[in-house]
């Protein structure tokens, strides 16, 4: 299935520099639109499209994107990549410029399935509002941070509300991170360890085909049954961490592969996107 993504971060590189680039194509040609909207009919003449099958020949992307002009004087610290700061090309139409921004920001996540957050240092202010924004409408979020990022006191509260985390294993390689959850997804994935809620109990299990699997259990069920969440991974892989979590939360078994799990245990579960192969002794490192 073709999802549409947002892909939230701070927006301090020029746009062929900038990390969406590389995983998005035409990213840069509608930065160039943008700019020159902007400095003929003011922001409120600039709307993001939603670039179909962009991502890997197969998923959308619905922004953000940058306004570029051929020097990059609309790229700083604060501005979100569209020259909002107090200098460059766009200086006379700022006034109106940043409440425009917001709100196609806000426009894109709303038209998006899932919000793919890179959080590189605490300074990640306007992705912490994305994150939480898209908390809210109920999308899935995906947190991305380097390896060796010291979480301050606060961020980790951000971190706990997102969907899904993944690890980018050098200070700043957001795009292999990106691709390494895409690429399950891209392939048409339906198997691996799944997350399923009865009421007060969880199953978790394994399946070639999750959703198959679902539909069998509701057929023999009188209570609903839900699907929380799916770990994609390879087939050694999933039964090695089915096991894992199997004997992670043996003294909440109930019985067979049904766990009495609380809130922080599904939490706990959801944020679970192995590396390959699975190492399960460093998923809770």
């Amino acid at each position: 299935m073709a999802l549409t993504i947002y892909l939230a971060g701070r927006m301090d590189n020029y746009g062929p520099d900038d990390w969406r680039a590389n995983i998005v194509a035409g990213f840069e040609d509608v930065g160039f639109e943008s700019y020159h909207k902007a400095a003929n009919g003011g922001y409120k003449s600039v709307d993001w499209p939603i670039l179909q099958h962009a991502i890997a020949g197969e998923h959308h992307y619905s922004g953000p994107y940058y306004m570029n002009c051929d020097h990059g004087c609309t790229i700083s610290a604060t501005d979100h990549g569209n020259g909002l700061s107090k200098s460059g090309c766009l200086f006379d139409i700022i006034d109106d410029g940043r409440m425009h921004i917001n709100k196609l920001c806000m426009q894109a996540i709303n038209n998006s399935d899932v919000v793919f957050a890179w959080v590189k240092d605490d300074q990640a202010y306007g992705t912490l509002f994305e994150v939480g924004y898209a908390v809210a409408l109920g999308k899935t979020v995906v947190w991305c941070s380097p390896v060796n990022f010291e979480y301050s006191n606060e961020l980790w509260f951000a971190k706990m509300a997102s969907t899904q985390c993944v690890t980018s294993y050098s200070n700043d390689d957001p795009v292999g991170a990106f691709f390494r959850w895409i690429t399950p997804i891209s392939k048409g994935a339906n198997s691996g360890v799944y997350l399923f809620r009865c009421g007060d109990f969880c199953k978790i299990g394994v399946s070639n085909d999750i959703m198959k699997r679902l539909q069998q259990l509701r057929t023999s069920n009188p209570v609903h049954i839900e699907h929380v969440h799916t770990i994609h991974c390879a087939k050694d892989d999933m039964l090695r961490l089915e096991k894992y979590l199997h004997e992670r939360y043996n003294s909440k078994r109930v019985r067979g592969e049904w766990f009495s799990l609380s809130d922080e245990d599904v939490a706990e579960i959801r944020r679970i996107v192995p590396s390959h192969p699975v190492d399960t002794k460093g998923v809770w490192s």
